[in-house]
């Protein structure tokens, strides 16, 4: 007997509250009185909020604090540290969502962000020890890209990113989308080796063979996303996210499945993209 699975309304407040904390408008006007304070004054920027929070911890595992900042004991820090960033990413969401954008939306915001991140001077600098011409910077446009792509990924899926504005999403980058897109896909590989080039042509997919997309300059993200843009099937073209979703899915379940019947889905063995 086939399994049908049917997501009750309750399901969707439970998973909306789970992994966004975000709660109904309702409950929102009840309990969230000390958030509208924080420069949250209407149930939208409150889901914007939440959004930008949740993909926050998408990318936080790539980023080097600096020891005053690491740890529990130094959240309070951490998190004043990091709201310039989360209100300039906001503000600049709002008026995406408002039609107000200009057509250099996503670079405009990635810029706003990274400067927003360094000015605070609280991240180490990320660096890549075979690479002569990197410059060490504590937080990258990998970093902004991610951040700014998952955020919108969010919203797409809680049904507030509508036609057009779907046609010009970007797809966020992790290891996962680089994967599914390996042979096609102009990433920054490690030295000049030519058996680098070789395993990748023959779709050899190893993540010790490119640097990690938290160290990605503009120019390499730039290059990556000009590379599989052409590979996105025409009845996606209008939704790159859909596309997106579905590869992203794939990728991570045959990892995921593999674990799991292997018995090596502890905690330990989660991977991290």
């Amino acid at each position: 007997m086939d399994l049908n699975i049917s997501l009750k309304d309750e399901a969707k407040s439970f998973f909306l509250y789970s992994y966004f904390g975000i709660v109904s408008k309702d409950m929102y006007d009840e309990l969230c009185k000390d958030e509208k304070k924080r420069k949250i004054p209407t149930y939208k920027d409150f889901v914007i909020a939440k959004c930008i929070d949740r993909a926050y911890l998408d990318l936080c595992r790539t980023i080097r604090f600096k020891p005053e900042c690491k740890g529990e004991k130094n959240k309070k820090t951490r998190q004043e540290n990091l709201t310039p960033a989360k209100d300039s990413l906001k503000d600049s969401i709002n008026s995406l969502l408002n039609g107000e954008a200009k057509e250099a939306w996503h670079k405009d915001t990635c810029d706003k962000l990274i400067k927003n991140m360094l000015d605070k001077d609280f991240l180490e600098n990320l660096t890549r020890t075979d690479d002569k011409n990197y410059t060490p910077v504590g937080f990258s446009y990998g970093h902004a890209q991610k951040w700014v792509n998952m955020t919108l990924k969010y919203l797409w899926l809680l049904g507030l990113v509508l036609p057009p504005l779907e046609a010009s999403a970007h797809i966020p980058i992790d290891n996962y989308i680089i994967e599914a897109t390996w042979k096609d896909c102009t990433v920054p590989l490690k030295s000049d080796d030519k058996d680098n080039e070789k395993d990748k042509d023959k779709g050899n997919f190893n993540t010790e063979k490119f640097y990690p997309w938290s160290t990605w300059d503009k120019t390499e993200y730039d290059n990556f996303r000009d590379s599989i843009i052409d590979r996105i099937p025409n009845d996606k073209v209008e939704n790159p996210l859909l596309w997106e979703n579905d590869l992203w899915i794939k990728t991570a379940a045959k990892h995921g499945v593999k674990e799991y019947l292997n018995q090596n889905n502890s905690d330990e063995n989660c991977r991290a993209v």
